[in-house]
């Protein structure tokens, strides 16, 4: 998770510990989906901003 942008990694700090108060140790993982997931988000950020038009 070191690798994502500080708001990302707050954002998902905040998400789990908010499970944490409402399961308790009844929570075992979160898993992410979704384009960012994949990384395709961070190609698709990599192309844009690097790419010569």
């Amino acid at each position: 998770m070191e690798n994502l942008p500080i708001n990302i990694r707050q954002s998902i700090n905040k998400f789990v510990n908010e499970c944490n108060k409402i399961l308790g140790n009844r929570l075992k993982k979160i898993i992410l989906y979704g384009s960012y997931a994949r990384r395709r988000l961070q190609q698709f950020i990599r192309h844009r901003y690097t790419s010569v038009d």
